[in-house]
Formats: C-alpha cells, structure tokens, sequence
C-alpha cells in the first residue's frame, strides 16, 4: 500500500478527503492506522463507511 511508504507510522495524520463510500479507511484500520479524518460533503457517503466499519465508534 503506497500509504504505508508515505506514512509509516501507525500513528500518522492521515486525511482522506472525500473517502466515505470507499474501503480505504477500512484497510487502515486494518493496518493499525488510527488518526484518520475522512470529511466529505454527503453524509450518505460516510453513512455507508459508518455502518461497514467493525468498530464504527471509531468514525466521527
């Protein structure tokens, strides 16, 4: 994963603007990633990452 060379650190700032929908955050968690901000403009969008997350108290 290109993001683990840019950021090796598990406790890197990681933004993801516009991710909601997409499974880019659900493979950073994986990875151990913590510090992750995903601001999108459509709530429906980070709804669905919301309800895929195993842990969604992790998504605010």
């Amino acid at each position: 994963m290109e993001v683990e060379a840019a950021a090796p650190a598990r406790n890197a700032v990681i933004i993801e603007v516009g991710g909601g929908g997409v499974s880019l955050v659900d493979d950073l968690l994986a990875r151990g990633y913590r510090d992750l901000t995903v601001p999108n403009l459509f709530p429906a969008a980070l709804e669905v990452t919301r309800r895929r997350l195993v842990a969604p108290d992790n998504l605010t």
